[in-house]
């Protein structure tokens, strides 16, 4: 009795052991980087997809392109779809093989780009937003001042600086000066490593991530405050200013949209932005580090469908699209506001009518 007792209780340590020695969750952690590089695959296509979709259907479409501020969204547009998508393919790529074989330079360049990207979204967007806060608060003056011909210009250099900017700041760890850029094997992807560019890392995201983000809080403040005041001096008036009335709805369905795409953003961001500035990526499973940057790049899905849900000339453009009529879109006219509910024309919103 006594030699079978020892011989089970010898039995039981060795396996014990032996489970000791397997890595824990090593399986569990193949298994959440395959999942993420499927997701990442996903998104990639629909990312990719959808956005495009947007760039043709604004490209084709006359009525669209009448609005100066269609430079905004194509930018816009592609930066949250061809090139969140060529830099996501490659965070799959570390995913699904757990490291890098095209080169320390090239990964270093990934890495800083994916940081590019990131705050070229966030200052595009807060262009929009702040050429929705001029045209619905300073909206004589905008009359007043600009002409189409000036906004294309204002607009085109803001859509230049939202990369130009950001490059010019990461210039320093592309060179090595500051910092180092590479494969990061805990978040299996290239990344500015945290290790060796913590100050660095932390400081770019908080002036673009935060700068951006209080200017959209106060414009879209403002705004709120604008349109509430507004509506109700509209109520006290007599009916003999329609017009008035439905431009001032109009600039809400607009201003309404483009604080969705901005709540999108801050869902999206928030995460990333807690795990990397306050550093407790070091006491979160790898799963849920990699998931924040999944939901970064899943922010790219949510502004085409948002255009699509809110605005009628979106809508419209889509169903050309969808009808194969792609090169003939300018054919597509949304029906006159007098006779319809809830459509917002870009080109009545967006184009004060100059004199």
């Amino acid at each position: 009795m006594m030699d079978t007792t020892f011989v089970e209780i010898a039995m039981n340590k060795t396996l014990e052991e032996l489970n000791t020695s397997i890595p824990n969750g090593a399986e569990d952690a193949v298994r959440s980087q395959v999942l993420w590089g499927v997701v990442g695959i996903i998104i990639l296509l629909l990312g990719l997809s959808t956005n495009v979709f947007v760039i043709f259907a604004i490209v084709h479409s006359k009525q669209m392109r009448a609005s100066p501020t269609y430079i905004l969204i194509v930018n816009l547009s592609i930066n949250n779809g061809p090139v969140h998508s060529l830099f996501l393919a490659f965070d799959c790529y570390g995913w699904f093989t757990g490291k890098w074989n095209l080169g320390e330079p090239f990964c270093a360049f990934i890495g800083c780009a994916t940081f590019l990207v990131l705050a070229s979204s966030g200052l595009c967007l807060m262009c929009i937003t702040v050429q929705r806060y001029i045209y619905i608060v300073w909206f004589v003056k905008h009359i007043t001042l600009c002409n189409p011909t000036t906004e294309k210009i204002v607009y085109v250099v803001c859509s230049i600086t939202c990369y130009v900017l950001p490059l010019l700041i990461l210039l320093p760890v592309l060179t090595g000066t500051v910092g180092k850029a590479g494969f990061d094997p805990y978040r299996q992807r290239c990344t500015i490593l945290q290790s060796e560019s913590a100050e660095f890392r932390n400081t770019f995201l908080v002036v673009f991530i935060c700068f951006p983000n209080f200017s959209m809080i106060y414009c879209f403040t403002h705004i709120s405050v604008s349109v509430f005041l507004n509506r109700r001096r509209m109520i006290n008036i007599n009916q003999a200013v329609r017009h008035q009335a439905q431009k001032m709805r109009q600039n809400t369905k607009i201003a309404q949209m483009f604080g969705i795409c901005y709540l999108s953003f801050v869902v999206a961001i928030t995460p990333c932005f807690i795990v990397n500035v306050l550093q407790v990526d070091g006491a979160l499973n790898s799963f849920y580090t990699e998931g924040t940057y999944v939901l970064i790049y899943s922010s790219s899905i949510v502004n085409p469908i948002v255009y699509a849900l809110m605005n009628q000339t979106f809508r419209d453009a889509y169903k050309a699209m969808n009808l194969c009529r792609c090169f003939s879109v300018n054919r597509v006219a949304p029906v006159p506001l007098d006779t319809q509910r809830g459509s917002m024309p870009l080109s009545s919103v967006y184009v004060p009518q100059h004199a």
